[in-house]
């Protein structure tokens, strides 16, 4: 993030002279060279790139303000009653003409506050009637290419292309057996069950249930969630 635009958005919006201040001081970095103790080298880092992070997180909102505005002017976003749903760090489009409009949309108006898109973290997922039809692919000004999934990760959820919106719970279920091992091969032959019950609950059952609450589950989904509960709690009682 280039800090220099984020100075600018924030100039615009009257943000005290008072507050920039002490917000560019806070990227005043410096790094130091030790040995042992003994500090040998100490120097400012000048890179953008090499300031701490977490820094302007806070304002990151601001900074991406005006790709959330041109995304809502192009009229083919997604809406829930009258609220834009068509940008939440992923593209939403009725349609793969829409969704390309909104790409080059959004790149347009990234290249004017420094930032790209990276296609190695992008992908694309289709869910509808016709998710499993061959879709023209969508690319950027600069011709890279962004691929067609059908599956990916977003915030540690797994969306699967289908008919209608869904969710994979297959690593969830990978995730609890590693965490329950982990956890079983440390203390399992020497805690009682009670104890070791008590860890299941509190470290491995969110790493299942993650996001569980606001994904649409399958009959399916609950038998297999209900099955790789049951042998993490059969391997407890009677692996001992």
């Amino acid at each position: 993030m280039n800090h220099s635009v984020l100075f600018i958005e924030l100039m615009e919006r009257n943000f005290p002279s008072q507050l920039l201040n002490i917000l560019s001081s806070g990227f005043k970095c410096h790094s130091r060279v030790l040995d042992g103790t003994t500090i040998v080298h100490l120097f400012p880092t000048t890179s953008w790139s090499q300031t701490r992070r977490g820094t302007i997180t806070a304002f990151f909102v601001i900074f991406i303000d005006d790709v959330v505005m041109a995304v809502q002017r192009t009229n083919v976003s997604c809406y829930i009653s009258s609220y834009c749903v068509s940008i939440f760090f992923i593209l939403i489009a009725p349609s793969v003409e829409g969704l390309q409009k909104l790409l080059t949309v959004c790149e347009e108006v990234l290249d004017e506050i420094d930032m790209q898109i990276n296609v190695k973290k992008s992908k694309c997922l289709r869910f509808g009637a016709r998710h499993n039809c061959n879709c023209a692919d969508l690319t950027l000004q600069n011709g890279e290419r962004v691929d067609w999934v059908d599956s990916c990760r977003y915030l540690g959820v797994y969306l699967v292309s289908a008919p209608s919106f869904r969710c994979s719970f297959h690593e969830a279920r990978a995730s609890l057996n590693k965490a329950f091992n982990g956890i079983f091969g440390k203390v399992g032959r020497y805690a009682s069950e009670d104890a070791v019950l008590s860890l299941v609950a509190s470290k491995c059952l969110p790493v299942l249930l993650y996001a569980t609450e606001v994904c649409p589950l399958l009959s399916r989904d609950l038998s297999s969630i209900s099955f790789a509960l049951t042998r993490v709690l059969m391997k407890n009682f009677f692996s001992r």
